[in-house]
């Protein structure tokens, strides 16, 4: 409840996980380990959807009577089929080793083959040192473009969005090609 006046929000908004389970025993004995083991709310409604999703995707079939090829093969659909993140993946398949190994006492899980989903490409974000002398140089003259400026030295202030190239009538420093769809060319 809010106390009066201070116009906060609830910290905790209570999630019912009762719809994920339904009636399905299984479900209710993972929400009950997973309670025992005192982990979070949110991940119990993760893992029992990601437990949920998976029974569904292989036509409502036990896991007991499944393995390792069908947890690869509904790892390797997400990632291909659906395009989720690779952090996505990562947590639909911790939900599953701790459905076989920590539910169903199961061990022998030998996960191979798991097509990776795809990671987003980190573009580098250091400057060489001609790119800095030219940053620095066109700083110094108070211009970004390489013409006069009226002002007879460079604003107090200088938008990052010039700074590295992105302002108007500013050349774009890139040196990559990966980057030059984004800056034009060089």
């Amino acid at each position: 409840m809010n106390p009066v006046g201070t116009g906060r929000r609830e910290a905790h908004v209570p999630v019912n996980t009762d719809k994920i389970v339904g009636g399905s025993r299984l479900l209710g004995e993972m929400r009950d380990l997973i309670r025992r083991k005192h982990y979070s709310i949110r991940t119990e409604q993760a893992y029992l959807e990601w437990a949920k999703r998976y029974i569904l995707f292989h036509g409502k079939r036990h896991p007991k009577d499944m393995g390792a090829p069908e947890i690869v093969a509904f790892l390797t659909d997400l990632a291909v089929a659906r395009y989720v993140a690779a952090s996505t993946q990562n947590q639909a398949l911790n939900a599953l080793v701790f459905l076989y190994k920590q539910v169903l006492g199961r061990e022998d899980l030998e996960l191979a083959n798991i097509a990776p989903a795809k990671r987003p490409e980190r573009l580098p974000s250091v400057f060489d040192r001609g790119e800095i002398q030219r940053l620095f140089s066109q700083l110094a003259s108070g211009s970004s473009n390489g013409r006069s400026n009226k002002r007879s030295s460079p604003p107090a202030f200088t938008s990052p969005a010039v700074v590295i190239g992105y302002g108007p009538a500013s050349p774009p420093i890139c040196r990559n090609s990966s980057v030059t769809a984004m800056c034009g060319p060089p």
